[in-house]
Formats: structure tokens, C-alpha cells, sequence
């Protein structure tokens, strides 16, 4: 989110240059093609994205590269990967000869946590 709060920080500050210039459109003089084109290769370089393509991706809730497309030869919009599911919390005890976990704590006072994953 950081990013696209700094991308969108940097249009508006170019945007503003030209709000005193009333016969040029926002992105018309020379400094703010420049302002455009870094933000744009800032956005390509961080995200191998294109404004264009954030504004799709938002659009459709899909993952959206022009770039990708065009190198790897595949769809434009494809689905975000699903997350791995939460592994369950294992907590392990030492007993008499070994290690024992289980899927929650133990209630007994005298058991010796070993190691736990949460």
C-alpha cells in the first residue's frame, strides 16, 4: 500500500504544475511527461507493473501485468495465488523416553514445554 501511496503522491505533485498554466492539460508540459515517465518506470521496476495495470487489478480484483504478458506469453489478468492455509499450534512435551506434542497446551503443572509453533 505504501507504494501506491507514494505513486500517488508524486501525480498529484506533478499534477499541481500545471494547475497555473490553463491552456495545457495536466500531463501536457515537458516536466510533468518526465514526472509521469519516472513514476511509471519506479511502478514497472518495483511491481513489474503499469499504473494502467494497478488500476486494472483494482478494477477487477484480479492480478493484471502487461509485463508479464508480454514475457511470459500468458494472460493479462490471473487470479492472486490463494495463501497456504494456517498450519495448527504444536506444542511438544518431553516425557520419559521421548518427545510428545500435541494440538493444545498441556494443563498439567509438572509437563516441561519443549517447543511450540503458534
Amino acid at each position: 500500500i505504501s507504494s501506491f501511496c507514494t505513486i500517488g503522491i508524486l501525480l498529484l505533485a506533478s499534477a499541481c504544475t500545471s494547475w497555473n498554466q490553463p491552456n495545457e492539460s495536466i500531463l501536457g508540459s515537458p516536466s510533468n511527461l518526465t514526472t509521469f515517465g519516472i513514476v511509471e518506470g519506479v511502478s514497472v521496476i518495483n511491481s513489474d507493473k503499469t499504473l494502467g495495470d494497478h488500476v486494472a487489478s483494482w478494477v477487477t480484483g484480479k492480478d493484471c501485468s502487461s509485463i508479464r504478458e508480454k514475457m511470459f506469453n500468458t494472460d493479462y489478468c490471473q487470479e492472486y495465488p490463494k495463501r497456504p492455509p494456517k498450519k495448527a499450534p504444536v506444542f511438544c512435551y518431553r516425557t520419559l523416553a521421548d518427545v510428545s506434542c500435541y494440538s493444545e497446551p498441556s494443563t498439567n503443572p509438572n509437563d516441561v514445554l519443549v517447543s511450540s509453533t503458534q
